[in-house]
């Protein structure tokens, strides 16, 4: 009888990703910065969930838009050897 191994099947798992960008023009140009600012470590983001928002005041008007956001991605798992 042929020995059975057993292997964990690969598969994906969503991470995310904590980050905060900043923009003059708006909150969804903050959301976009934060977005370009991760392009290196995740190069095809799923999906952005806002945590948190605010903006700087200057003589009554807004001047520069924050946002932290939380960025998913997929991760593909790796098989286990043995």
């Amino acid at each position: 009888m042929a020995k059975v191994t057993k292997r964990a099947a690969a598969g994906e798992v969503v991470r995310m990703h904590e980050t905060t960008g900043s923009a003059t023009g708006s909150f969804s140009a903050s959301i976009a910065a934060a977005l370009r600012g991760t392009k290196a470590e995740i190069p095809d983001p799923t999906g952005v969930e806002i945590v948190k928002q605010w903006a700087d005041v200057k003589a009554g008007k807004l001047v520069r838009y924050h946002s932290t956001v939380r960025i998913a991605y997929r991760q593909t798992l790796r098989a286990v050897k043995g």
